[in-house]
C-alpha cells in the first residue's frame, strides 16, 4: 500500500525528462526504475508510482494539464516503433 503522496512539479510544457523526473522515488530518488499509472482521473487526477528499485509505492497528485501531459507522454510511447 502506498503510504506517501506528493504534487506533481511539473509543466505542461517541460521536456519529458523533467516530467519523469517529477514522478522520481521520494526514498532513493531513482528514475529508471520508476513505473506509474493512473489512479484516478477527472478533476482531481493521481498516479500511483513504485520504484523498482527500493520497492517503495507512492502517489503524485496532478493538475488537469499536467495529466494531459503525462497521459500524451504515455500514449506517444506505446505507438513509437
Amino acid at each position: 500500500m502506498a503510504s506517501y503522496g506528493d504534487r506533481a512539479r511539473f509543466t505542461a510544457e517541460d521536456p519529458d525528462d523533467l516530467v519523469l523526473a517529477a514522478l522520481a522515488c521520494p526514498y532513493c530518488l531513482g528514475v529508471k526504475g520508476v513505473e506509474w499509472r493512473f489512479a484516478r482521473s477527472g478533476s482531481r487526477p493521481v498516479v500511483r508510482c513504485s520504484c523498482g528499485e527500493c520497492q517503495a509505492d507512492w502517489y503524485v497528485f496532478l493538475s488537469a494539464p499536467q495529466a494531459l501531459r503525462l497521459g500524451l507522454m504515455d500514449t506517444l510511447d506505446r505507438l513509437a516503433f
